[in-house]
């Protein structure tokens, strides 16, 4: 899938720090990614959501949206929720990685927001989140990210830098 931004995609993006695309997913990956509970970084552990999460059509469109090459990924996120509308805080906020560049929630329908780190996504249902981040990202202690240890568990420290052995590169511009 080859997907071309206009002009009027980049100047909404900016204005509102988010936008919708419709279709980004098929049937068959809103099927495997909806499969499982509610987990973090699901690509390390299943082979069919790496080969959706790691998706560098998915990944060239953060990149050109948020203007950041080249993007690694930071984390996939499960997010389930009670049906009632729940302020998923900014990403700049709550992420232990920084140097956030861009998010991608991804909807049982399979459209997608793609959205700035922040802004504040309102979220009504279940999904997937894709968080890019930068080249040079950094590991840090964030007491509001609930998965604030996890990265501990593959070799990491708070301030050190992100490392493409754990966090590939997804898309060079």
């Amino acid at each position: 899938m080859r997907f071309g931004l206009t002009k009027e995609h980049h100047d909404f993006f900016h204005r509102h720090h988010h936008i919708e695309f419709e279709g980004l997913l098929s049937e068959e990956d809103v099927k495997r990614l909806y499969s499982d509970t509610e987990k973090r970084d699901r690509w390390r552990t299943n082979p069919e959501i790496k080969k959706i999460v790691l998706r560098s059509t998915l990944a060239e469109v953060a990149s050109n949206l948020c203007k950041v090459s080249p993007l690694r990924i930071g984390f996939d996120q499960t997010i389930l929720n009670s049906g009632e509308e729940e302020r998923f805080l900014p990403l700049n906020e709550k992420s232990s990685i920084q140097k956030v560049a861009c998010g991608l929630i991804l909807d049982q329908n399979g459209s997608g927001t793609f959205f700035s780190p922040e802004f504040s996504f309102p979220l009504t249902h279940p999904a997937l989140l894709i968080v890019y981040v930068e080249e040079k990202a950094q590991y840090i202690h964030e007491e509001k990210d609930p998965y604030n240890h996890a990265l501990k568990k593959l070799g990491y420290g708070f301030g050190d830098r992100i490392r493409s052995d754990t966090h590939p590169i997804v898309f060079r511009g």
